[in-house]
């Protein structure tokens, strides 16, 4: 099956109650399956009060949820090099950071790395990073992440700002290769680089529909890789 990212929307009085009791994020992930939350308990060795364990009440706006399949890495990487200003003539490597090693180690030519592009940049690397985690309980692959009402809106404005062009922009197989970007499907074809583009422009339109509405409902969200 592979890892794919999911995102389900929460309104920010529940992320702040998940945030202070990680066990109830199962409880967002899965609310008709228990079992995942009481075995959570169960090995935080809690035990069960009288009145029973914490639990939520969601809206109808909450809960929804958005599957980016594994498409995940190829949107981190388009929206990091166009956080990074690589379709206005600005690039990882000649940008403000790009500036800085420059004029430490020099101007020499200098390749975006895999550590540089798993940084946190700031909201255009939301997928991979930022947010607050939710302690350090493993849900799928890391623990899930979460972003309030506000942190979703400035998040939208940015993928907002984004179409088809700009994406296109900055989509580099070859680079896309060398960074071994998950799910690794950069063929070297001109067919195969349409299809893989296709694939990352179909979640990013899912993504941005799926913010908006997050943004019209006052909505948080929780991310998480699985």
């Amino acid at each position: 099956m592979g890892m794919v990212l999911l995102l389900h929307t929460l309104r920010d009085e529940n992320i702040e109650r998940v945030l202070e009791d990680p066990p109830l994020v199962w409880l967002v992930l899965d609310s008709e399956d228990t079992s995942l939350y009481i075995e959570s308990r169960m090995e935080r060795s809690e035990t069960l009060p009288d009145r029973g364990w914490p639990t939520l009440d969601f809206s109808e706006q909450e809960r929804v949820e958005a599957d980016l399949d594994k498409a995940w890495h190829g949107l981190h990487y388009l929206f990091f090099q166009l956080g990074e200003g690589a379709d206005q003539g600005d690039t990882p490597a000649s940008g403000f950071f790009g500036r800085l090693k420059q004029a430490i180690f020099g101007a020499g030519k200098s390749q975006l790395t895999k550590e540089e592009l798993h940084e946190d940049r700031g909201p255009h690397c939301f997928l991979l990073a930022g947010g607050s985690s939710v302690g350090d309980l493993e849900v799928g692959t890391g623990s899930a992440r979460v972003f309030t009402s506000e942190q979703v809106a400035e998040i939208h404005a940015l993928l907002s700002s984004w179409d088809e062009d700009r994406l296109r922009a900055v989509f580099s197989p070859a680079e896309m290769r060398r960074l071994e970007i998950y799910p690794e499907i950069w063929g070297n074809s001109a067919e195969e680089h349409e299809e893989s583009f296709g694939y990352c422009l179909e979640s990013f339109s899912i993504l941005r529909e799926f913010s908006g509405e997050a943004v019209d409902g006052g909505m948080g969200l929780v991310l998480h890789l699985e």
